[in-house]
């Protein structure tokens, strides 16, 4: 007959009557698998929300007729994609690292500004003439997403200069290089930022 062990006592022993030491031996056994399920089933729960929160940004898609509207009435004087964010993203703090024109009235031509989910919104254009810079600072974004947003984005400017993407779609422009709304998608080690600039 085989012989297989229970925490050191044998079938053998076991059959012919050594019930005190067995006794002993279940009494010193540790209960493992409620501890290692409890185990397990919290380090599932630390683990899925990592998971979660790993995947890509999706902006909001942007509503074209309601920015384009809101564009007209203010005449054209701010930033479609300033405009954006304020319709869809909750600010988390004033206006920031602000410049202001010399002359005539004073008035603001450069800011940064942070919103909810770590956006960061920044725009320079305090050259006379010189265009709107803006630059939009996101959590890792989805590409496709990132592409259709810049087109939504632009399409509310109104322009009718014919833009198009570079081959790996990571510049938008005018087809013709000259004057016009220029996009440049970039990737850093923890973020993805649009750089824009508008002008002639």
């Amino acid at each position: 007959m085989n012989t297989r062990i229970f925490g050191g006592v044998s079938e053998k022993k076991i059959k012919y009557g050594n019930l005190r030491e067995l006794n002993l031996v279940i009494a010193q056994t540790p209960v493992v698998p409620h501890i290692m399920k409890s185990r397990y089933v919290l380090i599932l729960f630390l683990i899925i929300p990592i998971f979660s929160i790993s995947q890509n940004f999706e902006l909001k898609r942007p509503n074209v007729v309601e920015l384009t509207e809101e564009l007209k009435k203010t005449n054209y004087s701010q930033d479609v994609t300033y405009l954006y964010l304020n319709r869809n993203y909750k600010v988390e703090s004033e206006k920031l690292e602000v410049k202001k024109y010399a002359y005539p009235d004073y008035s603001i031509c450069a800011f940064k500004q942070k919103f909810e989910n770590g956006i960061v919104y920044s725009e320079e254009q305090c050259r006379e003439a010189g265009g709107i810079t803006t630059k939009l600072t996101l959590p890792k974004t989805d590409k496709k997403s990132l592409i259709q947003w810049v087109e939504l984005i632009f399409k509310s400017s109104t322009m009718e200069i014919e833009h198009g993407w570079n081959s790996d779609k990571t510049k938008f422009g005018p087809t013709d290089d000259g004057a016009g709304c220029y996009f440049e998608i970039k990737e850093t080690e923890n973020n993805t930022e649009i750089d824009m600039y508008c002008g002639c």
